[in-house]
């Protein structure tokens, strides 16, 4: 009983350990209908009719450059949010009928995760590009 203790529990421990590797990063999980995505290390964009739920971008990002982003909604609500070494970030939000243009200066050197949460939304275009 004593060598089947001292087998298993190492065993589970390393599970354990393998389980945990990937916490913290963001997922994708999404329903939608005429979806079209095109994904790069500096751009990205993304055009649907129908879209609920979370879609993740990752971008490549030298130190000091700057996102633009575009965006419309016709309908429903939208948030999107970055995430870079730590917390997640709101960037902005949309609601029915919205267009958007922005830019977001100083980027940290490594990977940035633009993260795009749809509720109801019908009809959005985002774009996303790395300068």
């Amino acid at each position: 009983m004593k060598r089947f203790t001292k087998i298993i529990t190492p065993l589970i421990l390393v599970c354990a350990i393998f389980s945990f590797v990937g916490c913290g990063l963001p997922v994708s999980g999404y329903t939608a209908v005429g979806l079209v995505k095109s994904h790069t290390s500096k751009n990205a964009y993304m055009n649907f009719y129908a879209f609920n739920g979370s879609m993740v971008i990752t971008l490549n990002c030298e130190e000091g450059d700057t996102i633009e982003c575009t965006a419309e909604l016709e309908k429903g609500n939208a948030k999107i949010y970055s995430k870079d070494d730590g917390a997640k970030t709101e960037l902005f939000s949309l609601s029915a009928g919205d267009n958007i243009n922005r830019m977001f200066d100083g980027m940290k050197k490594g990977k940035v995760y633009i993260v795009i949460e749809g509720e109801d939304c019908q009809n959005g275009k985002f774009t996303f590009s790395v300068k």
